[in-house]
C-alpha cells in the first residue's frame, strides 16, 4: 500500500445494496442504469468503474454502496433520473493498494489496508472504493486487476 493524494473528478451515481456474495447482478444493473442516463444526458464515461462502499455488515455480509462511473465533464449535482444522480468523488488523501484475482480474495485485501492503516497511525476520512480496471467479462478471473482506495487523514 502506499499514501497518495487523489484529486476529485464528476461521476454519474447510483445507490445500491447487495449481499458481497451476491452483487455482481446487482453491480451490472446499476451501471447500465447508469449508461441509459449518461445516453440521455450527453455524457460520456472517462475511467474505469467505481463500488464506493457506503457501509458493509461483516456478519451478514450485507453491502451498501454507490455504483459509479466517471464522466467527462460535470452535470448538474441537481440532475437525477431513476435514482442516478451526479456528484464529484473525495479529493484528499487515500491509501491506495492493486488487488489481483477474484473478487472473493478483496475482504483480504482490505484487511491488509486496515493493518497498515493502523500501523500508520492513520484515520479514517470518508467512504472507500475500488476501481475496476480489468473488465471481468474478457479478463481471467486470476488476472483481474482491482484498485482499492481508502480515505485516511
Amino acid at each position: 500500500p502506499e499514501v497518495v493524494q487523489v484529486k476529485a473528478q464528476p461521476l454519474a451515481v447510483l445507490a445500491a445494496e447487495a449481499s458481497f456474495d451476491q452483487a455482481a447482478p446487482v453491480i451490472g444493473a446499476a451501471y447500465a442504469r447508469i449508461g441509459q442516463f449518461l445516453a440521455a444526458s450527453g455524457r460520456e464515461v472517462k475511467g474505469a468503474p467505481i463500488t464506493i462502499t457506503r457501509g458493509f455488515d461483516e456478519q451478514t455480509g450485507a453491502w451498501a454502496f454507490d455504483a459509479a462511473l466517471p464522466l467527462d465533464a460535470a452535470c448538474a449535482p441537481a440532475t437525477e433520473e431513476g435514482g442516478v444522480g451526479c456528484r464529484n468523488s473525495y479529493e484528499g488523501w487515500v491509501i491506495r493498494a492493486q488487488h489481483k484475482g477474484a473478487y472473493s480474495g478483496m475482504p483480504q485485501s482490505y484487511a491488509s489496508l486496515q493493518a497498515f492503516k493502523t500501523a500508520t497511525g492513520l484515520e479514517d476520512n470518508g467512504d472507500r472504493w475500488e476501481h475496476y480496471v480489468s473488465d471481468p467479462a474478457s479478463t481471467p478471473e486470476s488476472d483481474l486487476m482491482t484498485e482499492l482506495y481508502w480515505p485516511v487523514k
